[in-house]
């Protein structure tokens, strides 16, 4: 069980079903958890703290805010994570 399906089951969001994805999660560095949380490479000021996809976790929370079953880091179209995040799908 991952975080986000203990962190989901916690607040009882219902979600979309989405295939597991590889846990790139650990690759962040300790230098940017801080600012942000979910490790998705983009920062939590970036995210915000709505919840676009209607999920019940913040954006800043969520590994795929939008709920379209592609990680925010695969969307986020760059390595920088200080970029505003392109949402390439």
């Amino acid at each position: 069980m991952t975080w986000r399906t203990l962190l989901i089951s916690s607040i009882g969001a219902t979600v979309l079903s989405c295939a597991p994805a590889a846990d790139k999660e650990t690759e962040s560095t300790e230098s940017t958890a801080e600012y942000d949380q979910d490790r998705d490479g983009i920062i939590d000021a970036h995210e915000g703290d709505d919840d676009s996809d209607g999920d019940g976790i913040p954006n800043y929370l969520d590994t795929d805010s939008d709920g379209d079953c592609i990680s925010d880091r695969d969307e986020r179209g760059t390595d920088d994570e200080w970029a505003l995040p392109a949402d390439s799908d």
